[in-house]
């Protein structure tokens, strides 16, 4: 632009407005390309509705506080230290900021007031000390209903455990919730409401609230929400979870595609099925499979250390190797159970910040601690038998 101005006042030579109205449509046209102005007038309006919300305060409470909570420790933060233009921030927004902070109503935040106006945050529910304890949908209904198998025994376990234990649920189980809904609603929707709200209320109760959560940023979060809230958030994205569901269904297609990966390399599940999960991506048979598999599929699988912050990663990574155990036939379920195979795939996804993980699933257990030994994840994986014989 500054070109064009130089020669629209050359020699001093004033130019009609007209002439420089169609020179400065003429630059933003060649910047905006066919949609000028429409574009335009749309990256003008959205710069400026970013702009008022970067300086509305209610909005900028709800980042510090998001921000506080994504650290997921207790350390005291400065507001400085939570919003990144802090300091660029007038005066008078600044106090407004500090006065909501110090009003704000939340069970996990902690404000302490110092010198210069400035209060101090702390997470009241950062860094846990009580470890923490995952369970399938199936072990959540088996601890809830007393006419499932082992009921009694199952509850009093995990009762017990509550005392030392902080126990976790995650969107994969309103996912499920979800589902049963909708299944039953067209039948009883009366019945199907009440069962949901009844298990919303004792999952509510068993873990506090305490959820596995991913958020904006792909950080894995523990927070408190009350389940019902999660269930909200999963009816306003259910066509997504019915369009991944159907996405997965087995077809013939990807039957005869299965098949002949099976004959290329001499693969049958029942041996392969043998050998122990921490043992399996040891197996030099396996194991080569896997190398060529990856570089088949253009993949790579990352040290755990470097993706396990990362919700994005971790789903990534753990779904890339449950289709590899799909393919290769290791303790694979039925084609009828293909949706709820999605459902336990995205719990073990979630339940690897957790100490254990307890499924009531024995061939899915078994999965996941062949998938859990080769990542290197720490969390320990137990069927409800071995929940049941093991002492903690």
């Amino acid at each position: 632009m500054g070109g064009l101005y130089g020669n629209i006042f050359k020699d001093n030579e004033r130019v009609h407005t007209e002439e420089i109205s169609n020179l400065v449509r003429f630059s933003l046209s060649k910047t905006y390309g066919e949609d000028f102005p429409l574009k335009y007038l749309k990256d003008s309006l959205e710069k400026q509705i970013e702009e008022y919300k970067n300086k509305n305060p209610e909005n900028i409470v709800k980042k510090i506080i998001d921000n506080l909570k994504e650290k997921n420790d207790d350390k005291k933060y400065s507001l400085k230290e939570l919003v990144d233009n802090w300091l660029s921030l007038d005066n008078k927004l600044r106090e407004e900021v500090s006065n909501k902070i110090k009003d704000i109503k939340d069970d996990d935040v902690i404000v302490e007031e110092v010198s210069m106006n400035m209060p101090l945050l702390q997470n009241k529910r950062g860094n846990m000390k009580a470890k923490k304890i995952y369970l399938d949908m199936n072990i959540f209904t088996d601890y809830m209903d007393s006419s499932r198998p082992n009921h009694i025994e199952l509850k009093q376990r995990i009762d017990k455990l509550k005392k030392e234990y902080t126990f976790l649920y995650s969107p994969a189980h309103m996912e499920e919730v979800a589902r049963g809904i909708v299944l039953e609603k067209d039948k009883d929707e009366d019945k199907a409401l009440q069962n949901a709200y009844k298990i919303l209320k004792n999952i509510s109760e068993l873990t506090n609230n305490y959820e596995v959560l991913p958020t904006e940023n792909e950080n894995i979060i523990i927070k408190q929400e009350h389940p019902k809230e999660c269930l909200e958030r999963v009816f306003q994205h259910y066509h997504l979870t019915d369009f991944v569901e159907k996405l997965n269904t087995p077809t013939k297609c990807r039957k005869e595609q299965n098949k002949k990966f099976k004959e290329k390399w001499n693969i049958i599940p029942k041996e392969i099925g043998n050998i122990k999960p921490e043992e399996l991506f040891s197996n030099y048979l396996v194991r080569n499979i896997f190398n060529h598999y990856l570089e088949a599929h253009n993949e790579n699988i990352e040290k755990w250390n470097t993706i396990k912050n990362s919700h994005k990663k971790v789903e990534e990574t753990i779904s890339s190797l449950f289709a590899f155990l799909d393919d290769i036939g290791y303790k694979k379920g039925t084609d009828k159970q293909s949706i709820s195979n999605i459902h336990d795939n995205t719990h073990a996804i979630y339940a690897t910040v957790s100490d254990i993980f307890i499924t009531s699933d024995e061939k899915f257990c078994k999965r996941v601690k062949a998938i859990y030994s080769f990542l290197g994840v720490e969390t320990s994986v137990y069927s409800k038998e071995e929940f049941l014989k093991e002492e903690f």
